[in-house]
């Protein structure tokens, strides 16, 4: 063996380059806050479990709880949660390309080329601006594990370690549970395979402790997909290809129950909903295939542009230059793919194996559900590690001040090319804004909030409940009473786009005259939000 591949130095190398990805990834994310609203989508209801945590105690398995674990660890740190929801972002979008880098390193992926596949990844679209960001966390758990595994000769003390890596990561995305499964099949096929069926040594302490924490994750906290949320997430999806198709303007994410019954009558399953209704559900898996290949292409060129300007014209031509760079590499390293392909894939085969479980249930979700950024998070990464291992020339077995003098510089070139996260320019931040006059109203009772624009109580204080617009199924004066509610935020049209409104004459008549209900109509406009007021919590300052 190679003693430069376990020496000291070339670990502190590495560990000092991925380090300086980081501060790369500090300037390109500088200021992301002042271009980036407050997205109310899953991650701020990650958060808000994070914080119910403390009070609680109680994680759901099917709702990601290590990554609501995730919030209540930086929580302990940072308490305010509009800065916390950004500091997350912050974390794991500089986590991912570092810890990739470490991976291709690894794997004995060229440095010069693991550095250029770490920074794209950095600046690429799928890293900032996809939500949510379990994909991510998800991701970044994988690469962790993977770096560790990637050079272990045992192939079952492989299969089995990454076993457990898919099982946590089925705690942070249920989908992940697929991977568990396949892989523990996996190794169970390779072990029959073998002449001697006994396990030892470090193979048996591997699959013991993964049978061991799996033993105690499921009995602790339970199946992680033991609620059919992809039902939901299948039913929201459905409904908003269809809105596309015809003339429904219900709205597809809250008024999906509706949509999808007509179609599938009363499914409980993805599985039951195809068997309903085959031929609606082939034109949605169709419409959803076609725009998987459209977007996953989209997605593996699209990044903050940092050689030309960052216009519309600026961003096609660069994309054109970076594929026509990978043409070049493509011919230059020829020999390397062309001669040795089947070498790579036969020294590689069960780490490929492995990669294709991780990748597969995210993309089963693309045609399945519907094909959203996040759902490419880990097959973009994987896939670059398996074409680099391809197409990259050994590295050399000895370090050198040239090899160091180069390496600094290049990183010094790309600390200096490297752009600021860049988007519509949203300085008053519509969400931040809405949350932040909340606050300013200090209100000290107990707020059972309606919403229908986002989940604000999760960021205005700890005496806020929400209670979701979507639940109502009485007139709209017996949901004020049930649910005690003495503060609304309206969005415009909800009467026009839900139909658990648009018919409801006491909700037509509450928006003619809210005094009649004890409410106070605030004139202050947040943006296509009204605000609704119990009299009894309006502040002196808004009489």
């Amino acid at each position: 063996m190679d003693k430069n591949k376990t020496s000291p130095l070339p670990v502190l190398l590495e560990l000092l380059i991925a380090g300086a990805l980081v501060a790369i990834g500090l300037k390109y994310i500088s200021g992301f806050e002042m271009f980036f609203d407050i997205g109310f989508s899953d991650d701020s209801g990650y958060l808000a479990k994070g914080f119910a945590f403390k009070e609680t105690g109680i994680l759901q398995p099917d709702y990601g709880p290590l990554y609501c674990l995730w919030f209540y660890v930086l929580s302990l740190v940072q308490p305010d949660r509009i800065t916390l929801y950004y500091l997350s972002n912050i974390l794991i979008t500089l986590m991912y390309p570092s810890l990739l880098y470490l991976l291709l390193r690894r794997m004995h992926i060229q440095r010069a080329l693991a550095v250029a596949a770490a920074f794209f990844h950095l600046i690429s679209f799928i890293n900032v601006q996809s939500w949510p960001k379990t994909s991510h966390f998800a991701l970044i758990a994988m690469l962790v594990f993977l770096t560790c595994i990637c050079r272990i000769k045992s192939v079952l003390t492989q299969i089995s370690l990454s076993a457990l890596a898919a099982l946590l990561c089925a705690y942070i995305r249920p989908e992940f549970f697929i991977t568990f499964l396949l892989l523990m099949l996996f190794f169970l096929y390779r072990l029959l395979r073998r002449t001697d069926k006994r396990l030892a040594g470090a193979e048996l302490t591997s699959f013991s402790i993964t049978l061991l924490v799996t033993v105690v994750l499921l009995i602790s906290w339970g199946n992680p997909v033991s609620r059919d949320r992809s039902l939901i997430a299948f039913g929201q999806h459905y409904s908003l290809n269809k809105v596309s198709w015809s003339d429904i303007r219900l709205s597809p994410l809250t008024n999906w129950q509706e949509i999808t019954a007509s179609d599938f009558g009363n499914a409980q399953s993805i599985p039951g909903a195809a068997q309903n209704n085959p031929a609606m559900f082939l034109k949605h898996v169709g419409c959803n295939t076609v725009g998987s290949i459209r977007h996953g292409i989209f997605l593996l060129g699209a990044h903050q542009n940092f050689i030309l300007p960052d216009s519309f014209e600026g961003k096609r031509i660069e994309r054109y230059m970076l594929m026509g760079m990978c043409l070049f590499l493509a011919v230059l390293y020829r020999k390397r793919w062309l001669l040795h392909t089947c070498e790579t894939w036969n020294r590689n085969k069960n780490l490929f194996i492995i990669f294709g479980c991780f990748a597969l249930p995210p993309l089963v979700s693309c045609v399945i559900i519907y094909p959203r950024s996040h759902y490419f998070v880990v097959p973009v990464a994987l896939l670059t590690a398996t074409l680099l291992l391809f197409v990259s020339p050994r590295p050399a077995s000895k370090l050198s001040l040239k090899t160091l003098g180069v390496s600094a510089l290049a990183l010094l070139v790309l600390y200096i090319v490297t752009p600021g996260v860049s988007g519509p320019v949203t300085s008053n931040r519509e969400n931040v804004g809405i949350i932040r006059f909340l606050q300013s109203l200090n209100i000290e009772k107990q707020v059972f909030l309606l919403e229908s624009g986002g989940i604000y109580s999760v960021f205005a204080g700890s005496n806020y409940r929400t209670v979701p617009f979507f639940i109502k199924n009485e007139p709209f004066d017996t949901f004020i009473d049930t649910h005690s509610i003495n503060m609304m935020i309206i969005a415009d049209g909800l009467d026009t786009s839900d139909s658990r409104y648009m018919h409801d004459d006491a909700y037509k008549r509450f928006l003619k005259n809210p005094d009649h209900y004890g409410f106070t109509k605030i004139p202050k406009k947040l943006s296509n939000k009204t605000l609704y007021l119990k009299k009894e919590l309006v502040p002196s300052s808004l009489h």
